[in-house]
């Protein structure tokens, strides 16, 4: 990631938040000096390593790719014994400035219309012929530009 670093700095600098510079600079000290670090012995055969700690922050990859394991394992030991499918409802560009600035309105409708369309189809669709069970996600980013 250090060979990439001034790259990515100089072409988005505008949009780098504070948060993105501490993840950043979490990932790059990760298992380095900068987090401290522990002392292993063996009493069995009396051999002693150092280990650095690591940074532990959520968006590190080696922190946490064990932790992220573990939750997919979790959830998937959750799971029904049925077909699973998502659908993905993305508004037009052209509402996209609006709807940042009426949030909760535009997302209520918009998962309002999802629901009633993925339930319409489930009524409605002969393989399916029964009520559909649904999980929604919202994910939103602010939009690039108006």
């Amino acid at each position: 990631m250090l060979h990439y670093q001034a790259a990515f700095e100089q072409k988005y600098a505008a949009s780098i938040t504070p948060a993105i510079r501490q993840a950043m600079a979490a990932v790059l000290a990760c298992r380095t000096e900068r987090y401290g670090k522990m002392q292993l012995s063996c009493p069995q055969c009396h051999s002693f390593s150092e280990q650095f700690h690591s940074c532990g922050h959520r968006s590190c990859p080696a922190c946490q790719h064990y932790d992220a394991g573990q939750w997919i394992e979790r959830q998937t030991q959750k799971t029904l014994p049925v077909d699973y499918y998502m659908a993905t409802f993305t508004l037009p560009k052209q509402l996209r400035t609006l709807t940042w600035h009426h949030q909760r309105k535009f997302y209520c409708m918009l998962f309002d219309c999802a629901v009633s369309t993925l339930k319409s189809f489930g009524l409605n669709d002969k393989a399916m012929g029964g009520e559909l069970g649904l999980t929604a996600v919202e994910k939103t980013s602010r939009p690039l530009s108006a």
